[in-house]
């Protein structure tokens, strides 16, 4: 099993032989029902099948839709409050005296929503479970997910 460690720095990491499907988690582990859930917040309707679209009610797919869009909004601030941070630590240890850096630092901390953060989420070293406790805190995935069980 691998372990990897958290590096909490905007610079991104060299790449991986993972694809974007493939996760770099491996230090917690998930059930097949909660991996179900988390990829299908993370990937939307992609995890069916054609068939199984094709027999899926429209209003369920509308409501996955919705998930995953709230999924990639929850990320994308979430990267932008770690890069915000992470640079106004940089400007601030570099110019503690300057009033420009105190005031950027000061009017620009809130994320963008229109802004979409291109970097990665392994470039930040988060980790799956940082990303699932993240979920449950927003309300993507259902409060209970730590415990929900295998459903044959």
């Amino acid at each position: 099993m691998i372990k990897t460690t958290q590096v909490k720095s905007f610079i991104p990491k060299e790449p991986t032989p993972y694809s974007v499907r493939e996760s770099r988690y491996q230090e917690g582990h998930l059930n097949t029902y909660q991996d179900f859930l988390y990829k299908r917040a993370m990937y939307g309707l992609t995890v069916y099948n054609e068939k199984q679209l094709s027999e899926m009610n429209p209003h369920k797919k509308f409501k996955i839709m919705k998930v995953q869009r709230h999924a990639h909004e929850v990320l994308n601030s979430w990267k932008q409050e770690l890069l915000t941070q992470e640079t106004n630590d940089i400007l601030q240890s570099l110019f503690p005296n300057s009033s420009l850096v105190k005031e950027l630092v000061s009017d620009y901390s809130e994320p963008d929503p229109k802004f979409k953060c291109k970097l990665s989420v392994e470039s930040f070293g988060l980790s799956k479970m940082d990303i699932v406790d993240k979920f449950i805190e927003k309300g993507v995935l259902p409060q209970d997910f730590p415990v929900l069980e295998d459903v044959e």
